[in-house]
């Protein structure tokens, strides 16, 4: 999978699948540091991406739950970690965008290691 194109790499002939890692456009925040340990409060970018689906509706929806947080958050600090975190994805989904290309989704499928293979497809014909 080494040899697959990082997704928002240049390229001059648009490669038919290419590797998403997600540690290396979105960080983790360790929630643990602010003592938080409500679920509902924590955000791991890893587990949106574990069942196969289109990849930009799943960072679209990881943008929401980030705006969201980011409303219910008082810890300045840890609201402040929280919007950098937004606006990593934010950059994500552009570049997930643009690897799409002119097809009508961009497929995930999970391969460990906060890895993916992003495939852009369109629905068969028939």
């Amino acid at each position: 999978m080494d040899d697959l194109p990082e997704v928002g790499s240049e390229f001059i002939v648009r490669p038919p699948v290419f590797r998403l890692t997600i540690n290396k456009h979105v960080k983790t925040i360790d929630h643990t540091k602010y003592s938080i340990s409500d679920p509902a409060l924590i955000i791991d970018p890893n587990y949106f991406f574990i069942t196969s689906g289109d990849a930009i509706e799943k960072v679209k929806y990881m943008i929401l739950r980030y705006n969201e947080l980011i409303g219910t958050i008082q810890d300045i600090e840890y609201k402040k970690e929280i919007e950098e975190a937004r606006d990593q994805v934010s950059l994500l989904l552009d570049k997930l965008i643009s690897a799409k290309g002119p097809n009508c989704f961009l497929e995930t499928e999970w391969r460990g290691d906060n890895t993916l293979v992003v495939i852009p497809k369109n629905p068969r014909k028939r």
